[in-house]
């Protein structure tokens, strides 16, 4: 791959990425994991790109199970259920999509919690603030499921309207798992120097995103893992 295969939107919002993950790095942030966004037909469409936008994981971002965030300063926070892959191994460089499926080591659930603080209309602006990621929750790791099969896995996710949503195709809205994987190692390698072993990826909704406010909360279950919940609060004034 190289940087011509990107449009000029996102080649300029992923140098802007690169810059700012060298300053959260100045900042003593250590980055651990990877993530896709925007990767459903929906957003593709309206973004008018091809493939989802790849952005990076700091280890503080990480809050536990069952947390309760403060969104009282946020402008739209939003919550994904989505599956998070880890990988036992270095992904060589061109690695083939066979490759990059050996690479991986487990697979589980996991949480995302974004605030769209600005209209998502451009990738450039979008990838600057690392695709309004704020905080995630990683769940149970699976490494029976090296290798990446989701074959027989659902999931449902309760919905802070008390609404319960079940999710028989996990790849509706993220894309196919092995292509979204393969574009993201190149996309990794061409600006990162590769992904590499002990990482992992989230890689994207597997409902469209949940709005949440103060005093409400949702859940998600992935197959028979233990489920993820997080809550939310406002300060009182």
């Amino acid at each position: 791959m190289t940087n011509r295969q990107l449009d000029a939107r996102t080649l300029r919002g992923m140098g802007a990425l690169e810059a700012k993950l060298h300053s959260d790095k100045r900042k003593g942030g250590h980055q651990v994991g990877w993530k896709l966004g925007f990767g459903s037909p929906t957003a593709l469409a309206n973004l008018k790109i091809d493939m989802p936008l790849v952005g990076y994981l700091l280890d503080h971002k990480q809050i536990a199970n069952q947390d309760s965030i403060d969104i009282s300063t946020w402008t739209k926070p939003v919550g994904e259920a989505e599956i998070a892959i880890y990988f036992g191994k270095d992904i060589p460089p061109d690695a083939s999509v066979a490759q990059i499926m050996e690479c991986i080591s487990a697979l589980g659930p996991a949480i995302e919690i974004a605030d769209l603080d600005l209209a998502p209309t451009d990738p450039e602006p979008i990838l600057a603030g690392d695709i309004f990621q704020r905080h995630y929750i990683l769940g149970e790791k699976d490494t029976l499921r090296a290798g990446g099969s989701i074959e027989g896995l659902m999931a449902k996710v309760s919905l802070p309207d008390g609404s319960v949503s079940v999710i028989e195709d996990l790849q509706a809205l993220t894309g196919e798992i092995p292509r979204i994987l393969h574009h993201f190692a190149q996309v990794v390698e061409e600006f990162f120097g590769g992904v590499k072993a002990g990482q992992f990826v989230i890689v994207g909704s597997i409902v469209p995103p949940i709005s949440v406010s103060g005093g409400e909360s949702f859940s998600y279950s992935l197959g028979s893992y233990p489920t993820l919940k997080v809550h939310f609060f406002k300060r009182t004034k």
